[in-house]
């Protein structure tokens, strides 16, 4: 047998990325010091995903694993035919084209999405050597196309809250964003704002983004959450006083990393999730994580005019605007700037709805309905406790009870 000097995939791509519905190119090379004798060189493509977890069965006292998996295409194609190879360097090209409706590539703890290239080298009747090439795979999800990303042109605000060690009291914060989608590479804009109202202070808060993983198979689901950058913002580390608040306004602190698109389009047991999330570390010991959570929705090609749809600037954030009242808790529809949304008319009064349902009633407009929402109605309201006048006789009450039931006994009795 002779000696194998080079055995390798490559790609035409360097970067070994490719779009679901692109045409991959690339060669395999193979270099001999001596003729083998081969029985075939074969090149396979393939694309699966797969999924692995288990559940603590207490039933039997034990873990019940759940496994899931399907193949996206496979194709074996024969570079070279049973004959021996002779001696020098080989290139062997190929061409493969994806199937456009695949999902991106992925990989977390309970499953995976791969492609490879496995180029099979047949030197004996049980004997192969194998040399395999994994390549990333995205499936194209465009923000334009998607309403969620945008929000219809409104900021996006969330609000959390949470209750410290001891009943000391509680801790509130705001997270306002113009926007819900981004693509890799691109830097999330926040506002944020956090309430101390504890005797003690905040020491640090700081930004997370996370990427939430779901497997689902015969009807049992598993989640988990990975934090996959972390960022503080300007005097983050020096927190927030005791019974006082910070802002921070126009943050460039959190870009989005090379990572999946939302939703994993394709794959039928993963999806895939992202969001923005506030943290903060109370009293220099204690981390209160996820205190306010913002989806974000991760696509392949950006939002387009982006920077003219919400201005984040419209609305101060501090808690003495219309984003919180005394108590730190958020107001209501003016905390998104949205005045005219806001519907300040007063429901009409009780007497007033009746004088007008009896007059269409007698002018022979309205409908069926009307008419029964006014008999329904029409009939005077319970009066008020403070109208009850005087007190509640329990001991004549208890007597009147006491006597209708041996009247109801003795009659039983009579009758037997």
């Amino acid at each position: 047998m002779g000696k194998l000097k080079e055995f390798d995939i490559i790609f035409g791509n360097p970067h070994r990325v490719y779009k679901a519905g692109e045409t991959m190119t690339g060669y395999l090379i193979l270099h001999l010091d001596e003729e083998m004798s081969t029985h075939g060189l074969h090149l396979v493509f393939s694309g699966k995903a797969s999924l692995l977890f288990y559940k603590e069965w207490y039933k039997h006292k034990q873990d019940r694993y759940y496994v899931n998996s399907e193949r996206y295409f496979q194709k074996d194609v024969n570079l070279y035919p049973p004959d021996g190879i002779p001696v020098g360097h080989h290139e062997f090209p190929f061409t493969f084209s994806l199937p456009s409706h695949i999902p991106s590539s992925f990989d977390c703890f309970i499953g995976k999405v791969r492609y490879s290239v496995k180029a099979q080298l047949k030197v004996g009747w049980k004997k192969t050597i194998d040399v395999e090439r994994c390549f990333v795979v995205f499936c194209p999800l465009d923000l334009n196309d998607t309403g969620a990303a945008r929000n219809a042109g409104r900021p996006i605000e969330n609000k959390g809250e949470v209750s410290v060690r001891g009943s000391m009291g509680k801790i509130t914060a705001l997270i306002r964003l113009q926007r819900r989608g981004f693509v890799p590479g691109e830097t999330i804009p926040v506002r944020a704002a956090v309430k101390n109202r504890t005797g003690l202070p905040i020491t640090k808060v700081f930004f997370t983004f996370e990427q939430t993983y779901e497997g689902h198979v015969h009807g049992k689901t598993e989640t988990e959450t990975r934090k996959l950058k972390s960022a503080t913002p300007p005097a983050g580390d020096k927190g927030v006083p005791a019974r006082s608040s910070a802002v921070w306004d126009a943050l460039d602190v959190m870009t989005v990393p090379v990572t999946p698109p939302s939703r994993l389009d394709g794959c039928q047991f993963l999806d895939i999730s992202y969001h923005l999330v506030l943290n903060l570390v109370w009293a220099g010991v204690f981390t209160y994580k996820n205190v306010v959570k913002v989806d974000i929705l991760i696509g392949t090609e950006p939002l387009a005019n982006h920077e003219h749809n919400v201005d984040l600037e419209t609305a101060p954030l501090n808690f003495d605007s219309a984003y919180f009242n005394n108590d730190g808790y958020l107001t209501s529809p003016e905390r998104l700037g949205d005045e005219d949304m806001a519907d300040t008319t007063e429901p009409p009064s009780y007497s007033a709805y009746t004088a007008s349902q009896e007059s269409m009633q007698d002018s022979g407009t309205g409908d069926h309905t009307n008419f029964e929402m006014r008999d329904t109605f029409q009939q005077p309201p319970p009066p008020a406790y403070d109208a009850i006048q005087g007190p509640i006789n329990h001991t004549a009450a208890y007597d009147n009870a006491e006597s209708n039931v041996n009247s109801q006994l003795s009659n039983a009795v009579s009758h037997a």
